[in-house]
């Protein structure tokens, strides 16, 4: 397939940083990034964390509370205060075994992926649809 200039940079770069480039000896030199670093098909049947998506949530969080770049001292300290009792109420109610919300939303989107990946669909195009149409529900 002949792509344009555009296109063929973008390969490039994927290549480059990720698959390594395809030597003379029809080898492929070391890439930027081992296969090992990137892939999560083992993170993913282990269910381990995929991202740092929760440490962004919590962020928002908190600049969501404070509602403000530069807070007093004894506003930032109310705020943290206020944060530390909603924090305790969540590890009170984990404790108890109530499930958060999210977590079940995440546990249901992880057994779909999971099953995706252990029974995978012959046709790699189907595989990558179902994968992607799991991702948007």
């Amino acid at each position: 397939m002949d792509l344009d200039d555009e296109y063929q940079t973008v390969l490039d770069y994927f290549e480059e940083t990720y698959i390594g480039r395809l030597g003379a000896n029809h080898t492929r030199r070391k890439p930027l990034f081992t296969i090992d670093f990137w892939n999560m098909f083992h993170r993913t049947t282990q269910s381990l964390m995929r991202t740092n998506n929760s440490t962004e949530a919590y962020h928002r969080r908190i600049n969501s509370i404070f509602q403000c770049s530069h807070p007093t001292l004894w506003v930032f300290l109310q705020k943290l205060i206020d944060e530390q009792y909603v924090t305790h109420a969540d590890v009170v109610h984990i404790k108890s075994g109530q499930v958060p919300k999210s977590k079940k939303k995440n546990e249901r989107f992880e057994k779909r992926l999971l099953h995706l990946i252990s029974n995978p669909h012959q046709d790699i195009l189907t595989q990558l649809d179902s994968i992607a149409n799991n991702i948007s529900l």
